[in-house]
């Protein structure tokens, strides 16, 4: 299925990363998974995917920070910032940088309505 969207989710914890793999692929799409934002930064496709998902807390880069080195690699590359600490300064934050916030836990379909308006308009 070479025609799929390709989704990068990076996640520390491995059964998020596993769960939302599993909900991207049982919705059609193509996903690549990393444990680190470090991980994802040192992939040569990181920007080929369509859109990226990632976690806010994480080891040495986290999300936000991720999503700036991110940006500066792939201007337009809609990002999805999904975190359990949701804080009034991080989802400002996020959305100063055209980044995309949801807090856990959320549904499935909340996610895929997030990852449909992603790849719909670039996340905007």
């Amino acid at each position: 299925m070479d025609s799929a969207p390709q989704i990068s989710v990076v996640d520390d914890d491995e059964g998020i990363r596993l769960a939302l793999d599993g909900l991207l692929r049982s919705a059609g799409h193509s996903a690549r998974t990393f444990a680190s934002a470090e991980e994802a930064l040192a992939d040569p496709h990181i920007e080929d995917s369509n859109c990226v998902i990632t976690d806010l807390q994480m080891g040495r880069i986290d999300g936000l920070e991720f999503a700036r080195r991110l940006r500066g690699r792939s201007q337009a590359m809609p990002i999805l910032l999904m975190t359990a600490y949701p804080t009034a300064n991080i989802e400002r934050r996020a959305r100063e940088t055209d980044i995309l916030f949801l807090s856990k836990p959320f549904e499935a379909n909340e996610m895929l309505h997030v990852v449909h308006q992603m790849l719909q308009t670039g996340g905007r």
